[in-house]
């Protein structure tokens, strides 16, 4: 696969030179890779990153520029999911989705109902361990980009795809070279309205038997968070309890 890979790129005239004297090759639309190529040099190269519905991950978290750190805990249960980040000076924000209600509790604004596209990030983290094929169930290579940009980027395949759990399109990244998955940009739906979000992978290797990347690297508006994945558990022995806390459970009484 990876062969196949370096002769797609190898043909063709080349465009303009990058910052570093780089060019991108010029590949005609029929001679790309489909998807499904691309998805089996990524696991020839990382493993198929599958496991089980049910694990638990600890995550280091650092915005350097903003010199805030902290921790994100990650509980999924088949398609139950709930969130725990704790940000150093600022406190604690859950999330949940139990398989109806998604919630958000910020030590800001409070209890939240997550609702329609808004939950679709938070119901996509059960897919985090899944085949690449079932996180993005619909997918098309569209050509040879720089990822994350032309000075500090590589070549890589851009693949335009849907997420299993919204309709906002991404494009994910690949490179090249082995077909190793280097990260994604998009617009995600969020409480604030659909934000543009880049996220850079790397490190990638086998923890707790499943391959993933340690380290993502994640920029929204203005703001780069980088979190570093310190422990991953499949079928942990605690889990929570993944039914909307009580005062999430109030916004959905009815008003007297």
């Amino acid at each position: 696969m990876t062969a196949l890979l370096l002769t797609l790129v190898a043909c063709g005239p080349k465009n303009g030179p990058n910052a570093a004297g780089q060019t991108l090759p010029e590949v005609a639309p029929e001679d790309y890779p489909s998807f499904e190529q691309l998805m089996a040099a990524h696991e020839a190269a990382v493993g198929d990153g599958a496991m089980g519905g049910t694990w638990y991950m600890k995550q280091s978290i650092l915005a350097p520029k903003q010199g805030l750190g902290g921790q994100v805990e990650l509980w999924v249960d088949g398609e139950q999911v709930y969130t725990r980040a704790v940000i150093d000076g600022m406190g604690e924000t859950l999330q949940g989705y139990d398989g109806e209600i998604a919630w958000e509790i910020d030590p800001n604004q409070g209890p939240k109902i997550l609702e329609g596209e808004e939950a679709g990030p938070l119901r996509f983290l059960a897919y985090s361990t899944a085949p690449l094929g079932e996180q993005y169930p619909q997918a098309q290579v569209v050509g040879v980009r720089w990822f994350p940009d032309a000075d500090s980027g590589e070549a890589a395949w851009a693949v335009e795809a849907v997420p299993a759990t919204y309709s906002e399109p991404t494009t994910l990244y690949f490179a090249v070279d082995d077909g190793v998955m280097l990260g994604s940009r998009g617009k995600v739906p969020t409480t604030m309205g659909k934000l543009r979000q880049t996220s850079v992978l790397s490190d990638w290797e086998e923890i707790g038997g499943v391959s993933m990347p340690r380290v993502m690297e994640t920029t929204m508006l203005s703001l780069t968070m980088v979190a570093t994945t310190l422990e991953f558990q499949p079928d942990p022995q605690d889990m929570p309890d993944f039914a909307p806390p009580a005062s999430v459970q109030a916004l959905l009484e009815p008003a007297e």
